[in-house]
Order: structure tokens, then C-alpha cells, then sequence
């Protein structure tokens, strides 16, 4: 006789920003988005299209980390701490990384000896708002620090702000990978 394990449902989250025409899809799992794309298409009859790197994202870390980087308006992008995942080009082929934290020093260098940053932790500053996350050279958000609500807000309130940053993100993403 076989047993058969309960069946568990699992939840991810996303956010279908109508006006920007993107959708957030809170998981790394490509099994996970694979199914979650395919119910999207069934449900809406839309196929969402991958966001995909169109700079040298090595490059684009790089100048991250000396400079700071405008990328809409008023909103700029850089390098939080010296918080780094490096590679060389035989390396990242083999998924060989070298992570460095909090070292100017040992980043400069290894960057002066051929090799590439392939996540960075940024910090992305909108006015008054400051958004913490790591990006990695295939655009994988992580680590992103959604701001809390005030006490007392709604929770359609405290939504929209989470959603807003995620935006805000996702934008500066964009174009620093165009």
C-alpha cells in the first residue's frame, strides 16, 4: 500500500501593475514561475515577458560601485556598503563565486585583476525614500527591505506604499539593465 502525502498549497506573491505593465512574482524558484505563468495566461490571456539585460551588468556594477547612478527623475542608484558576489568569466560559467563584504579594498582589487561583479547590494534613493535590496547580473532582485506602515494605517494603505517600492525598484532595475 502507498501512502499519498496531503496535498499543500503554496502562496506567491505578485503585484500586476497595470499602468507600468509589469508583474512582481516574489519567488527565485523556476519551477514556482513556470506554473505561475502558466496559470497568468490561462486566467488573463496574457503571456508576461521576462525581463532580461540588455547592459553588460558587470559593467553596470562597476560603475555602481565608484559612482552613484541617476535613473529617473530625481532617483539615483548605488552601491550599499561594499557588499559584493565575484566572479571571472570561467568562474561564473561554473557558478565559482568569490563573496566579499563590507571591503572596499579586497573589491577594488579583485576588480583591477579581471574579476566581475555578479550581485551587488544597492541601496536605490527616491527623495526621501531608501530601498535596500541585492541585485544579481540575471536582474534577481533580493533581499529587498519593504518600508512598514504607519500605526494605524489600513492595510489597503500599508499595500500600496509595499507596492510603490517594489516599483520603485523595479524601475531602477530597468534602466540600469537598458
Amino acid at each position: 500500500m502507498t501512502s499519498k502525502a496531503d496535498f499543500i498549497p503554496s502562496l506567491t506573491d505578485c503585484i500586476w501593475d497595470l499602468e507600468a505593465q509589469r508583474l512582481y512574482v516574489s519567488t527565485a524558484s523556476e519551477g514556482v514561475l513556470a506554473i505561475l505563468l502558466e496559470l497568468f495566461h490561462k486566467t488573463f490571456g496574457i503571456t508576461p515577458t521576462p525581463l532580461l539585460p540588455k547592459a553588460d551588468m558587470a559593467a553596470v556594477f562597476d560603475r555602481a560601485f565608484r559612482e552613484n547612478i541617476p535613473v529617473d527623475g530625481s532617483a539615483e542608484v548605488s552601491a550599499n556598503g561594499c557588499s559584493v558576489t565575484l566572479a571571472t568569466p570561467e568562474q561564473q560559467e561554473d557558478k565559482a563565486h568569490v563573496v566579499v563584504v563590507n571591503n572596499q579594498g579586497a573589491v577594488t582589487t579583485a576588480l583591477q585583476e579581471g574579476l566581475r561583479i555578479t550581485k551587488m547590494a544597492l541601496l536605490a534613493v527616491d527623495g526621501e525614500q531608501e530601498l535596500a535590496f541585492s541585485l544579481a547580473d540575471d536582474l534577481t532582485v533580493s533581499g529587498l527591505k519593504l518600508p512598514r506602515g504607519e500605526k494605524g494605517d489600513d492595510a489597503v494603505a500599508t499595500f500600496l506604499l509595499k507596492a510603490d517600492a517594489c516599483a520603485c525598484v523595479a524601475n531602477a532595475v530597468e534602466c540600469m539593465s537598458n
